[in-house]
């Protein structure tokens, strides 16, 4: 016997009656005709030892993408299941570390959540760097680790270039005795990452990607992103991400609200007038009102705004580009993010452990430190056992938000569901579009072929 599946949507209800439905655990969409629907419906009381042909063939369909599932199935039990093996089995041989080599600045933007930290003013010293080596060391040597995932954070953390050059030495070394793959990205404001700088990350230190930041056009971005001497910031990232693309992959964030949300086509257009397509990537991200920054909040866009916004994008993306209807599909999330996965840390200037890097810096928030090891307590259990909270568990959209980021709520705040999930509807219309399209198109071919 078969039971419904919790976690589907109706995407919408097309003239001739048929369903575009969603199931958010195997992200699968399809469409439901009318006799579809009618089996769908009487699912929990057909009898399907009795039934076979098309019946049955509709039946397994339904039970093989999830929409129907068998009637013993705890849905919310395979989401635990899974949530557990993700963080504590499947990346067992993943170690991943973001380190914050420096937490002083050399800019000054209005909405940082660093102002609070302890340690605006401090370098990772040599002695720090020493220890954090023997705790990586330490972890391969214990946990059989294979892979070594590296973000440089800050701060900004090309003011201690130094530190970064040193310990990706080690770390390269370290994994070639061990046979394990090192990867590593880096986190910047883009000020330090001049050409060369970016040929010695890429060559020396295996950095692939750099997330640099650009708030908009050059009169809106030099309100937000003020360099810490006052001056326009603007042209010299700009002039960096020209000199830096040819070595690594730039994702260009921009964070955005209601003043500079008008401008991110112009910054789009700017960037495709200097042939610059492709790479930098732009990754627009919602400034959030988190009450940890000296930030005017009445500017802060709604999840509901930004998700059209992020429509919009995608569209304008799409209609330029097919290849570009990836942006639109969503994927299922076993846990939310790295911060509550095991062998997953981040470390200040130093050498203590956190395990989100929002919390960097605020010692309160540590959990033990390189040198010392880390402790069981609250600041890291709770991240290790976090789970959506209760109003989360009856929502169609778990399986893919699984209640959002969990800063928001480890601590006992409200959830925030994902953008995605505000505007699904739109998003989900334009992938069925490009299936139907690029479905009339093989058969047009097929019956030339013919």
């Amino acid at each position: 016997m078969y039971k419904k599946s919790n976690f589907n949507v109706i995407v919408e209800t097309m003239e001739d009656g048929s369903n575009l439905v969603f199931n958010t655990m195997t992200c699968v969409l399809g469409v439901m005709d009318l006799k579809t629907q009618g089996i769908y419906e009487g699912i929990e009381s057909l009898d399907t030892a009795k039934i076979d042909g098309e019946i049955k063939e509709t039946v397994n369909t339904m039970l093989g993408t999830g929409f129907i599932v068998p009637d013993d199935c705890n849905e919310y039990d395979v989401l635990k299941a899974k949530d557990a093996i993700g963080r504590f089995s499947e990346f067992a041989d993943l170690l991943t570390l973001t380190i914050a080599t420096s937490l002083n600045c050399n800019m000054a933007c209005t909405y940082c959540y660093e102002g609070k930290t302890e340690l605006n003013k401090i370098d990772m010293s040599e002695e720090v760097q020493a220890d954090v080596f023997e705790f990586v060391k330490r972890h391969f040597e214990s946990r059989s680790i294979k892979r070594l995932q590296i973000m440089w954070y800050g701060g900004e953390p090309l003011l201690n270039k130094g530190a970064i050059y040193n310990l990706s030495e080690k770390f390269k070394a370290l994994c070639k005795k061990h046979q394990a793959h090192y990867m590593a990205d880096i986190v910047t404001n883009g000020i330090l990452l001049d050409g060369e700088t970016a040929r010695k990350l890429k060559e020396e230190c295996n950095v692939a990607t750099a997330q640099i930041t650009i708030d908009g056009t050059k009169e809106q971005h030099d309100k937000k992103r003020v360099y810490l001497h006052g001056d326009s910031s603007f042209d010299i990232i700009v002039d960096n991400i020209g000199a830096s693309r040819e070595y690594l992959g730039i994702i260009l964030r921009m964070n955005v609200d209601k003043d500079n949300v008008d401008s991110v086509d112009a910054l789009k257009k700017d960037f495709a007038d200097r042939s610059w397509e492709g790479n930098p990537h732009f990754a627009p991200s919602r400034i959030r009102d988190d009450g940890n920054c000296n930030y005017d909040t009445s500017c802060v866009l709604t999840s509901e705004d930004f998700a059209k916004f992020e429509t919009k994008q995608i569209e304008t993306s799409y209609a330029a580009d097919e290849r570009n209807i990836t942006k639109v599909y969503p994927a299922r999330k076993n846990y939310f993010c790295g911060a509550q996965r095991l062998n997953s840390f981040v470390i200040d200037p130093e050498g203590r452990l956190y395990n989100c890097w929002n919390d960097v810096g605020i010692h309160d928030k540590s959990f033990g430190d390189v040198k010392k090891g880390y402790n069981l307590n609250r600041n890291y259990t709770k991240w290790l056992l976090s789970t959506p909270p209760p109003k989360c568990t009856d929502c169609q959209f778990l399986p893919i938000c699984q209640g959002g980021c969990p800063y928001h709520y480890v601590d006992g705040g409200e959830p925030q569901c994902l953008n995605w999930v505000s505007d699904y509807k739109s998003r989900l219309k334009l992938a069925y579009k490009d299936h139907v399209i690029k479905q009339d198109r093989r058969e047009e071919v097929e019956g030339e072929s013919a």
